[in-house]
């Protein structure tokens, strides 16, 4: 970029926003103080921060800010702060601020230089919208752990491709965060450790019943890609002779007292987990608010955390010592779970017996790349009466048609069925002749089957059946 640019010195606004052949902006902008707008998203190939970006004190906007060390080979140990503090006087960002790292993976300079995060914890700021790609660390600043203070208004965190990273901060006192997504964290195991967790709620609230605060806002929560995430909690090594094994599940129930030993997510209304093989419980005790979980590539016990989840709750409900924790453990119901997507189970051969039984507000069931499933007959189904969308997507072993014991007149409120890649399906149930509420039937890839029965089109409620082929 032409370095006459840094003459406009009246410039505002500067987008450089999707200029993906730009690899370096020769300009010394520092003369540009009365910018107010600096995007450089998308742009691929540059690989740091234009020079004297620290000094654009009237910036308010700043979406993308790369942490680029390609050439720290040949700079001085001193030098090396110089990409780091480019925010620390930048006092008026706002909106989303996303930062970058290109190939930075020295612990050492990362943290004893300050990362960008270290800097702008000086006084509050009003970013919206924090993320972090590429970060190549073992863990983040200690100084994350001021979040709170330093961006209290942040609403959405986003932590993708962290590499080598195995300790987060907790962000569980960001009094407005919504939305908390780790993408492709491999190294990660757990997110907070409960023993220090109790070890902060015991200073600040030594005497009080009520749990500190712990993410009161939160509402989507994403883990994706962390082949090694054991647990949310990590919890306490057992005692002498017991080995040294970690609790995986801290927050269980306390055999002395009945209570959960650690909180739960009081509003989270979205959960969904992709690809966490270790994964193996609920990352919290109560989910009782969750309206959508999506689970992809999860260990089967994962499954019956449906089950689980659902005695747990109802102990919550009937057990008076949840009440004296938190007003709203008294009135939890059993489930709020409106929409569930389980997909590539590629082992399971059954569900656990009547692991939807408590799922009584589901609406939308889609059950996708089972390979090995069998029956759907003793998983609960015939629990769900509000169950309006069905699909059942490549699930190469289950035979629908041969299984009497599919209790499909229990779903009285269906009304989409969409059934595809199921190979043994010969013939269309007859419990379809129950589905007196079904308006749309798709059947798609399912080769065996047969001449549709005359009785299918004369269900009363139903409006449209779309075919791959013509089966009549």
């Amino acid at each position: 970029m032409a370095a006459d640019i840094s003459k406009l010195t009246n410039l505002r606004h500067l987008d450089l926003s999707r200029c993906r052949k730009l690899t370096h902006v020769a300009a010394d902008i520092s003369s540009l103080t009365n910018l107010e707008l600096l995007d450089l998203t998308g742009c691929s190939s540059l690989d740091q921060m234009p020079s004297g970006t620290e000094k654009l004190t009237k910036l308010r906007t700043l979406p993308w800010f790369i942490v680029g060390m390609s050439n720290a080979s040949s700079l001085s140990p001193e030098s090396h702060c110089g990409p780091f503090t480019d925010l620390k006087d930048l006092n008026g960002l706002r909106g989303r601020l996303h930062v970058s790292f290109d190939n930075y993976e020295d612990d050492e300079a990362i943290m004893g230089k300050g990362i960008p995060m270290m800097k702008i914890t000086r006084q509050p700021h009003d970013l919206k919208e924090l993320v972090i790609l590429n970060y190549g660390g073992l863990r983040l600043p200690s100084s994350m752990d001021q979040l709170s203070s330093a961006l209290p208004n942040l609403v959405v965190i986003k932590l993708w491709s962290f590499s080598r990273c195995q300790h987060l901060p907790s962000f569980a006192q960001l009094v407005s965060l919504r939305k908390l997504s780790l993408y492709d964290c491999p190294s990660l195991e757990y997110m907070e450790s409960s023993i220090g967790y109790k070890s902060a709620a015991s200073r600040s609230q030594p005497s009080a019943s009520v749990m500190p605060l712990f993410f009161p806002s939160l509402e989507n929560l994403s883990l994706s890609f962390m082949p090694n995430m054991k647990g949310w909690w990590k919890g306490e090594e057992r005692g002498e002779g017991q080995g040294s094994e970690i609790v995986d599940q801290p927050w269980q129930l306390d055999a002395t007292n009945s209570q959960p030993r650690l909180p739960s997510f009081p509003k989270l209304s979205h959960l969904q987990i992709w690809s966490c093989p270790n994964l193996t419980c609920s990352p919290a005790p109560l989910l009782p608010y969750v309206e959508e979980l999506v689970l992809y590539k999860v260990d089967e016990k994962m499954v019956s955390m449906l089950k689980g989840q659902m005695a747990t709750t109802v102990a919550a409900h009937e057990n008076s010592s949840f009440s004296s924790l938190s007003p709203s453990f008294s009135t939890l119901p059993v489930s709020n779970l409106k929409t569930l997507k389980i997909t590539y189970l590629m082992t399971l051969e059954s569900f656990p017996r009547d692991c939807f039984k408590g799922l009584l507000s589901l609406q939308s069931l889609c059950i996708f790349r089972l390979d090995q499933l069998r029956s759907l007959s003793s998983s609960g189904l015939e629990h769900l009466t509000g169950l309006r969308e069905l699909t059942i997507w490549s699930c190469k072993e289950l035979d629908l048609s041969d299984d009497e014991m599919m209790p499909w007149e229990a779903l009285k409120s269906l009304r989409h069925l969409w059934l595809r890649r199921i190979p043994k399906m010969s013939s269309v149930p007859a419990g379809f002749q129950h589905l007196t509420a079904l308006e749309y039937l798709r059947i798609w890839e399912c080769g065996k089957l047969g001449a549709l029965p005359e009785w299918l089109t004369s269900l009363p409620s139903l409006q449209r059946i779309e075919m791959d082929k013509d089966y009549i």
